[in-house]
């Protein structure tokens, strides 16, 4: 034996070890830098601040991510790309902005993850742009008011402190590279906030955020600035001027391989959201990606990099940049290819010492099984009897190597596979030798876990089975972390109902079988009526159990083949599967279904010893065209439910072409009524109110809009609108300071108009 092993090692393994000291005197550093993992961080505050700040995060995957020694450098917009361009950084965490930038000119990953920020104590998932005027400035009332004006920035490279407001400004025809002057304060969005109070500029564009942490610490006054077009943005605890988008993104670089990335995605998604780790670098967590696309449609609008104009690429610009990285990849292409045709003759060399490693008994074969591993390991005779077990057999099992020789390995079954199973497992062992996959056995303690397993039949000089060697890992954790993964994808948190993503997967199945089957599907859009009441007077805890007990009723009204999402907020969507061939079969039944969910939901429930009582309305879009898209039967169910509301609450409505073009006109009319107020053409008339005697008691005032293509239109077309948007209080006001010398007189002395 002590000769055999000295051949094998004076053949094979001396001159392995002589290339490997040769590829390690050649490139040690390559080496080293494999055993460190660089996340580049955008910084906007002092660098030794930000690596303090994300320390914790750190320290929490040095301890997470075995193997690996984590390290965050804390770079400006220009240090982090010259970064990225070296490829001295393996993993990129920036603003959104920002990375849709840096992957068009590199391709990293998708994002890996989404960073849940936590600013004033407040948990916030996405965030927006503040657009910020002195309280008492009054000629600055609407975004159109800042033509001309003077505007204080952080940065036109920030998309929380310009780029937001920017698009917004876009949106009512403001040019924001010619119709306004810029002022950039640098970072932090706090000088932008100064400038405006020292009079240097007219308005500030900042973070959202910003304003409440300033008035929280007493750097300005309470009400000492004005929110420029507020948003009503629900669940969002800060003021904002702009649409919301979604928080920083983590990515990888090209060169981290799916392993690494995968291991980084993993152990971020189970760091527990607000404990200690987080607490300590003031952030929430980290979820799921969230969709980074509305921030493209932004930069696309502004025509900013990388939609400003389209480069021609060159191979000279190819070499240009990248001829270090060029000349270092053929190098290495040179060096794998020695090393291929050194492998290819050692492999040929060790094919030769297998066959004299044949010539050894029973005993050596057995002698060379590797025990001290953290694999599980167990041998039996050709009996099946299990003669030997190894250490991590009995921390995985709990039986100890006495109380298993001697006996077989179902000491070990669950009892829950099929007989066919055991069958077709030594099938291929028959077969092939070997069989390996995934089963369930039993701890001594009775517990169940699954493991990934592999069975080797080992065989004598003669060819026949002599010994069966197997081992196996206890993946109950991989499992866990697999399917707590699997429902963060397609499961809401809260009612864990199908979510947004998991339904549109399903109304896509059911349009392709409705369209093979030729049958009908319906989609009812549900809206509990005068939640937000709930929330407001009994608090969040309450509306989430109430929405918690709505997603049960709904699932006890349909059957297992339908789905119940709860897409967000107090919506709910029920899709009904094969609810008849015709029309009229298929809203009979949806109609059916939808009363008895008003019913269900109606009924009193009781939450923390509160008795609540609620409404809903339900809005049916009914399908059997596999040409429809999923968002056009949404937007139809949904049409349905606000009909629903405006019947009364409380009822099922089916969506009718004509209610879209309702909704359309509607939405026009709205649109002409804010322009407008904005052009003051609402007029007064005054009508006198006389008695029987003609003898004049009084004047009434009418109000009249001087369209400027419709002409003059009475309030019946347009006092309803304005006052569903919100807009009444600003027209009468308007109209009310403005002059009025028209005059209307009617009378009738036999009906006076008193």
């Amino acid at each position: 034996m002590q000769l055999l092993l000295n051949h094998i090692h004076r053949l094979i393994l001396l001159p392995i070890i002589t290339s490997l000291l040769a590829g390690l005197m050649l490139f040690p550093a390559l080496i080293m830098a494999q055993e460190k993992i660089t996340i580049g961080l955008l910084a906007f505050r002092p660098k030794p601040v930000e690596e303090a700040k994300w320390q914790p995060l750190v320290n929490y995957l040095n301890q997470h991510v075995p193997g690996l020694e984590f390290k965050l450098i804390p770079l400006n917009y220009g240090e982090l790309e010259d970064a990225i361009a070296r490829k001295n950084v393996d993993f990129v965490f920036t603003n959104s902005a920002h990375y849709v930038q840096l992957a068009y000119s590199t391709k990293m990953s998708s994002p890996l993850v989404t960073l849940i920020n936590k600013k004033s104590g407040q948990v916030v998932r996405s965030f927006g742009g503040t657009i910020l005027v002195k309280n008492d400035n009054n000629a600055i009332q609407t975004l159109k008011d800042l033509q001309g004006k003077t505007i204080a920035t952080p940065s036109i490279k920030s998309f929380g402190g310009f780029e937001m407001q920017a698009f917004e400004l876009l949106q009512v025809g403001i040019n924001i590279d010619e119709d306004i002057t810029i002022i950039q304060t640098t970072m932090p969005h706090d000088k932008a906030v100064q400038s405006l109070i020292t009079n240097q500029a007219d308005a500030a564009f900042v973070r959202s955020g910003v304003l409440e942490s300033l008035e929280k610490s007493g750097d300005i006054k309470p009400n000492q600035f004005r929110v420029l077009n507020a948003q009503n943005q629900a669940n969002f605890p800060f003021l904002t001027s702009t649409r919301l988008y979604p928080e920083w993104p983590l990515v990888a670089m090209p060169h981290v391989g799916e392993n690494l990335a995968g291991r980084v995605t993993a152990a971020l998604l189970a760091l527990p959201h607000d404990n200690a780790t987080t607490n300590a670098i003031g952030i929430y967590g980290f979820s799921i990606p969230a969709d980074y696309e509305p921030v493209r449609e932004v930069l696309r609008a502004l025509k900013v990099y990388p939609y400003n104009k389209l480069t021609k690429i060159t191979f000279a610009d190819i070499w240009q940049q990248n001829r270090q990285q060029i000349i270092a990849g053929l190098l290495a292409l040179t060096i794998i290819g020695f090393l291929i045709v050194l492998l290819f003759i050692y492999n040929r060399r060790l094919h030769t010492s297998y066959a004299n490693l044949q010539e050894l008994n029973a005993s050596h074969r057995l002698a060379a099984a590797a025990f001290d591993t953290q694999e599980a390991i167990f041998i039996t005779d050709h009996n099946e009897k299990i003669i030997r077990t190894n250490n991590a057999f009995t921390q995985v099992t709990g039986f100890t190597d006495k109380e298993v020789l001697g006996k077989t390995p179902r000491i070990l079954s669950s009892h829950t596979h099929s007989k066919k199973f055991y069958d077709d497992l030594w099938q291929d062992i028959k077969t092939n030798g070997y069989w390996q996959g995934e089963i369930i056995n039993q701890r001594k303690n009775g517990e169940q876990y699954p493991v990934r397993q592999n069975i080797t039949a080992v065989k004598d000089d003669e060819g026949n089975v002599s010994h069966y060697l197997s081992t196996f890992n206890d993946i109950s954790v991989y499992k866990s972390n697999q399917e707590q993964i699997q429902n963060l994808a397609f499961y809401d948190p809260l009612t864990n109902l199908a979510n947004r993503r998991l339904l549109q997967d399903h109304l896509k199945q059911a349009r392709a079988q409705s369209a093979r089957n030729k049958d009908y599907f319906a989609v009812l859009f549900i809206d509990l009526d005068h939640f937000k009441n709930l929330n407001d007077t009994l608090g969040h805890d309450y509306g989430d159990q109430l929405l918690i007990q709505v997603g049960q009723r709904l699932e006890a009204c349909v059957r297992e083949v339908d789905t119940v999402a709860r897409p967000g907020g107090d919506e709910f969507i029920v899709l009904l599967e094969k609810i008849g061939a015709t029309e009229e079969d298929a809203a009979t039944q949806a109609k059916h279904i939808g009363d008895k969910i008003l019913t269900q939901v109606s009924m009193p429930y009781l939450i923390k010893g509160h008795e609540c009582i609620i409404s809903a309305s339900i809005g049916v879009s009914l399908s059997s065209d596999h040409f429809e898209s999923v968002e056009e039967l949404m937007v139809r169910s949904d049409l349905a439910m606000y009909q629903a509301k405006s019947a009364g609450r409380n009822s099922v409505r089916f969506f009718d072409p004509s209610m879209q073009a309702s909704i359309l006109e509607r939405s026009l009319l709205e649109n002409d009524l804010r322009k407008a107020i904005a052009q003051n053409e609402f007029v007064l008339f005054y009508q006198p109110k006389l008695d029987q005697q003609a003898h004049i008691l009084g004047y009434e005032a009418l109000i009249r809009w001087q369209h400027p293509i419709k002409g003059l239109l009475s309030p019946g077309v347009f006092i309803e609108v304005a006052e569903s948007c919100g807009l009444i209080v600003e027209m009468v006001n308007g109209s009310c300071n403005r002059p009025a010398n028209n005059w209307r007189f009617g009378v009738n002395l036999s009906k006076p108009n008193i």
